[in-house]
């Protein structure tokens, strides 16, 4: 009974750190045990959004202005679960780059949210070495996607760098690690509006 009852405890434990890390926000899905933040997953989506309604106005010769696209049936897809799965699949894809980048000791922000206080601590850092006269590359403040873009350049070079990998090599490695991942979904609940 006692060693059920520290079993217990350590469950409960275990599930309090994993909300306390994802701090009460909103989980769609976990790779590998890492969480994936809804508004991560919302994100991707709208940023998607335009490349799978082209291929849903390609493959069914659909109109994705029309009212109820994202809802309606066309052959056997929905477009907005469509659109889920694409996201998700190339988010999926970038934890575990992340996550085979901090299993080499490199630090990468995992977490939605994490990337969000990045990009505005970059942004501050920015500004004031711009308005200090120094020289500042790019834009002075970075949206989401240079940031992102900047970041996945420097992690994967680095853990190419660390690993003495080409690119190919990597890309069969992280190709290797999505084959074996598991990916537990939580909620995936997105609705038209959300992707609007």
């Amino acid at each position: 009974m006692a060693v059920k009852s520290r079993l217990i405890c350590i469950w409960v434990l275990a599930v309090w750190l994993l909300s306390a890390c994802s701090g009460g926000v909103p989980v769609a899905f976990k790779v590998d045990g890492v969480p994936v933040e809804k508004d991560e997953l919302v994100y991707y989506m709208r940023d998607y959004s335009s490349l799978a309604a082209a291929e849903m106005e390609s493959a069914y010769d659909v109109d994705s202005a029309e009212e109820g696209f994202w809802s309606n049936t066309y052959g056997e897809l929905v477009p907005l679960e469509y659109l889920k799965t694409y996201a998700a699949d190339r988010i999926a894809r970038i934890k575990l780059e992340q996550i085979i980048a901090r299993e080499q000791g490199i630090e990468t922000p995992m977490a939605w949210t994490e990337q969000q206080e990045d990009l505005e601590e970059q942004n501050r850092q920015r500004r004031e070495a711009y308005e200090a006269g120094e020289v500042v590359y790019g834009s002075i403040e970075r949206d989401f996607v240079a940031y992102s873009a900047n970041m996945l350049y420097s992690m994967r070079a680095a853990v190419q760098e660390k690993l003495n990998l080409t690119e190919a090599e990597y890309s069969a490695l992280v190709d290797e690690r999505l084959e074996h991942a598991e990916i537990q979904y939580e909620d995936m609940s997105v609705s038209p509006d959300d992707i609007a």
